[in-house]
């Protein structure tokens, strides 16, 4: 089946349809550390995975270029909801991933994106703890708070089975990586081809 071209055009038209009824897209307020970060409409049947890593170079492209793209056409016109799966497979990218979950809801995004903004710096510095530590704090975290969660062995553990369970059930082998969930089927797709990772998403989720 040939591809839909998915341009600025068609996404304009699409968006116009329901500009008086997007969704608030940002996070709970009162969304626990141990909890996966979701997007839009929690009861929306049809999801979208992204499979990322804080230390995957492939996966900061995806976060600074397809991200915004997919909240934009999908998430925030209420096609689907978006589950963010952390994960982290070395010691720095679960020292981020604890971070992450660990700043207040509201900064989740803020604390993502200088991570990734960032990743070649706090990957080869001396001290990269103290980097991210920083990056939280400049968020206006409280750093007793902040490391006390951090240092909770039970979220981490947490952290780990959701990785494990949501690769194995998805059978996730590389990174990043999208799931688009449909009436219970899952359709995978992998890498940073912005167009083609799109135009897969849409006809998915107009199809019946």
């Amino acid at each position: 089946m040939a591809l839909v071209s998915f341009n600025e055009a068609s996404a304009t038209k699409m968006l116009s349809k329901r500009e008086n009824n997007t969704i608030d897209v940002s996070l709970k307020s009162d969304l626990k550390p141990s909890e996966l970060r979701v997007y839009g409409n929690q009861n929306n049947p049809a999801s979208i995975y992204v499979f990322s890593s804080l230390s995957c170079p492939h996966c900061s492209v995806f976060h600074k270029e397809l991200m915004p793209d997919i909240m934009q056409h999908f998430i925030q016109t209420d096609k689907a909801k978006l589950v963010y799966v952390e994960m982290p497979y070395d010691a720095k990218a679960m020292t981020g991933t604890m971070y992450a979950r660990c700043v207040q809801p509201h900064n989740y995004n803020a604390y993502m994106a200088k991570m990734f903004h960032n990743q070649e710096v706090w990957m080869n510095a001396e001290k990269p703890r103290r980097m991210m530590l920083d990056y939280a704090l400049s968020l206006g975290e409280d750093e007793e708070r902040l490391e006390q969660c951090v240092s909770n062995w039970s979220l981490k553990k947490q952290v780990t089975e959701q990785r494990n369970n949501l690769s194995e059930l998805y059978l996730v082998r590389s990174l990043p990586t999208v799931v688009v969930v449909k009436n219970h089927t899952p359709k995978k797709f992998l890498g940073t081809d912005k167009q083609i990772i799109l135009q897969e998403i849409n006809q998915i989720l107009e199809s019946k």
